[in-house]
């Protein structure tokens, strides 16, 4: 699969491989949008590390545009899912309460795994 990420008023190269991605959140306004392409039952999980305190939040949103899951949370943020359908998939990060700061996002495709498919 390939990452890559778009940031509002910063261009970004896709990226690509499932190593810990760095990024930033300079302004409390600001969200990162990354996307892959995924295949329907696919188990992938997606981790967002700031600093401790750090309230990282993430949407996963599928590929007809509709939400797929949320996870407001401090550090770190996780989403696990099986993949509904093949598509292109976004994943929207941001922090709260006018937070700013690093933080490093993971895109794992996992097998063998309990979840089932769904929204």
């Amino acid at each position: 699969m390939t990452l890559a990420v778009q940031t509002v008023g910063v261009a970004r190269a896709p990226l690509a491989g499932s190593d810990p991605i760095p990024g930033s959140i300079t302004a409390p306004d600001q969200v990162d949008i990354y996307t892959f392409d995924g295949r329907a039952g696919a188990v992938v999980k997606i981790t967002m590390v700031g600093r401790p305190g750090y309230n990282s939040h993430l949407l996963m949103i599928g590929p007809e545009g509709q939400g797929f899951d949320e996870v407001p949370s401090i550090t770190p943020g996780v989403i696990a899912a099986v993949l509904p359908r093949d598509g292109s998939y976004e994943v929207h990060t941001w922090t709260s309460y006018n937070g700013t700061g690093l933080y490093q996002i993971q895109l794992q495709v996992e097998t063998g795994s309990s979840l089932q498919p769904g929204y």
